[in-house]
């Protein structure tokens, strides 16, 4: 199998977010990571942190933006080619 990509060396894909309460809520609930560094004030205050911080993996998660818009470039500039049938949920 050959996958042709179509972008140039020194392309960018820029994404901006200010990460907000309901984020860190959402997140907490769908992972299931309630670290109170993440949740709770009071205690993310006692840490070298001082308040409270975004989730490594929230913040990882995050990186999928320019991967996506890249990838978004390459597969228009390939069209029309076929793609693998999508993920689905319920």
């Amino acid at each position: 199998m050959t996958i042709d990509i179509c972008l140039e060396i020194g392309e960018r894909a820029e994404f901006s977010k200010t990460i907000g309460e309901t984020d860190i809520a959402l997140f907490a609930g769908l992972t299931g990571d309630f670290d109170p560094v993440h949740v709770n004030e009071a205690f993310a205050r006692t840490t070298a942190f001082g308040r409270r911080i975004a989730h490594g993996g929230l913040v990882m998660g995050l990186t999928a933006v320019g991967s996506s818009r890249s990838s978004q470039r390459s597969a228009a500039r390939l069209a029309p080619r076929p793609f693998f049938q999508s993920i689905r949920f319920a």
